[in-house]
């Protein structure tokens, strides 16, 4: 596999903080990043929040975004919630 090299800006402290976890490894900090982008890329995303488009969903697309916030649970999630449940209700009324 071809290796790309990456550079990154960031604050000093997470810096040191990286370094110091690298080398309580004793590993070199380069690959130790890489090890954690790669683990990191692997994690799934969450579940986004915006709810703003619920109107245009399908009523099996908005019952799985339901379930789906309710298992993930992420930022906002219950003001979320209530608007796909209230969309899923309307639908019912029509």
């Amino acid at each position: 596999m071809t290796k790309k090299r990456l550079i990154v800006d960031i604050d000093e402290a997470v810096h040191s903080r990286l370094k110091s976890e690298a080398a309580q490894l004793g590993i070199a900090l380069g690959p130790y990043c890489a090890s954690l982008l790669e683990i990191s890329s692997q994690i799934e995303p969450p579940v986004s929040a915006d709810t703003s488009n619920v109107s245009t969903m399908t009523l099996d697309s908005l019952r799985q975004l339901a379930t789906d916030l309710g298992k993930s649970q992420p930022r906002g999630w219950e003001q979320s919630l209530r608007n796909v449940n209230t969309e899923i209700r309307r639908r019912y009324r029509v």
